[in-house]
């Protein structure tokens, strides 16, 4: 019973967002597409909207 007070404090640091440092390239975008990667077969995740085929 002596550690029922971390068990709310954990839970509060869990629910924190992380900052984004500068290994990530700041904030991730907010919508990611799908782009073709050299083959119908392969796709890429990519911030921008590709162009229509």
């Amino acid at each position: 019973m002596t550690r029922a007070w971390l068990l709310p404090i954990v839970v509060a640091l869990a629910g924190c967002p992380n900052n984004p440092g500068p290994s990530d390239g700041g904030l991730n975008p907010p919508q990611l597409w799908l782009a073709p990667n050299g083959s119908e077969l392969f796709v890429r995740l990519v911030p921008v909207e590709p162009p229509e085929f």
